[in-house]
């Protein structure tokens, strides 16, 4: 919202034309682009702010967690390799006693194993493919900001604000099939127990080696579990503090010279900060009048 917008508003109200639940969305929605947006600029510059006393703590947080994520990543793919490859050991030796009769369980796990493999390879690319719609969505959305603070021409906005949707939509659809992916993945690793439950029971003398094999797994198991618990739990520490720096960069970029364009903070983002921010405050300051 520009000046010439606030100054008009109030005088709508004062006439009687009272919107204070679209004052508050506004502000809201504007509110969460606003982080989001100092998100990026603290991605972009938290490795040129040690010095900066005020921001020590989120900087040693930030190089903390983004080499703790590197060595967890590791250890992660690891884990899900030397899970995978128990899992084979265990159908091999259920498999010794008696491959005959036990030929269709053999085949029905590989087709199991096989599906995971798949849909976690699925899983992969589309985290990607979400992070690059993220990165469109948020450039489109400031696109849109842009055009609705300077009032352009109604069939420029409203072509802005359908590529917002687009992406938008896209991006719910992305995150949908990651849902659905999940799913899937816990559906098919339980016909997996319920297989070898089968298996055990028609391979007697294979089942203490085999119990052996299961504990194994399990244990790898839970430490993938709490591998991929604090990985969320770094991911949220970096998140709040890019925030954290960003928030304080583009307050204080005219006395920072390292928020200059060569440390990769753009005029533009810089610029879409102050308008963002004026228009919440004219947008809170009709809200809370009404």
């Amino acid at each position: 919202m520009t000046t010439t917008q606030f100054l008009l508003s109030s005088a709508l109200k004062i006439l009687g034309f009272k919107k204070k639940q679209k004052r508050l969305r506004h502000a809201n929605s504007e509110t969460f682009l606003l982080k989001k947006i100092e998100v990026e600029i603290g991605a972009k510059v938290w490795t040129k702010v040690k010095e900066v006393e005020t921001l020590a703590e989120s900087y040693s947080i930030i190089a903390e967690g983004t080499e703790r994520r590197l060595e967890i990543l590791k250890d992660l793919n690891q884990s899900v390799e030397a899970a995978d490859s128990v899992r084979r050991q265990r159908l091999d030796v259920m498999m010794q006693e008696s491959s005959l009769s036990l030929n269709k369980f053999k085949d029905k796990k590989a087709g199991y194993v096989h599906r995971i493999n798949r849909l976690n390879r699925e899983c992969q690319k589309m985290t990607k493919t979400i992070k690059d719609t993220e990165g469109s969505l948020l450039t489109s959305q400031l696109i849109y900001e842009s055009l609705s603070s300077n009032q352009v021409h109604v069939n420029q906005l409203a072509a802005a604000q359908r590529l917002v949707d687009q992406n938008q939509k896209k991006l719910n659809e992305l995150k949908k099939s990651i849902q659905d992916f999940t799913q899937k993945i816990a559906s098919i690793e339980k016909n997996l127990e319920e297989l070898d439950s089968q298996i055990e029971d028609s391979s007697p003398s294979g089942v203490i080696e085999s119990k052996g094999l299961e504990e194994n797994l399990l244990v790898i198991k839970a430490k993938i579990g709490a591998l991929r618990s604090e990985l969320n739990q770094w991911d949220q520490k970096l998140h709040d503090g890019y925030q954290r720096i960003g928030e304080y960069m583009s307050s204080n970029f005219k006395n920072l010279p390292l928020c200059g364009d060569s440390h990769g903070v753009t005029s533009d983002l810089i610029f879409a900060v102050k308008v963002l921010r004026k228009s919440i405050h004219h947008n809170n300051q009709l809200a809370d009048n009404f």
